[in-house]
């Protein structure tokens, strides 16, 4: 596993809950902003 510069620790449960953190975060940009700029091709190729 590839460790991040500034945390303790990088566990494959911790990149987990990582992605599904900037994924909600991502979806919130989505229902504020629209599904028409793009974002659904973002959201699926990241």
């Amino acid at each position: 596993m590839v460790r991040e510069k500034g945390k303790p620790y990088s566990t494959g449960l911790s990149f987990f809950n990582e992605k599904i953190f900037y994924s909600a975060l991502r979806w919130m940009e989505i229902l504020i902003m629209g599904v028409d700029k793009g974002y659904d091709h973002d959201f699926y190729e990241n």
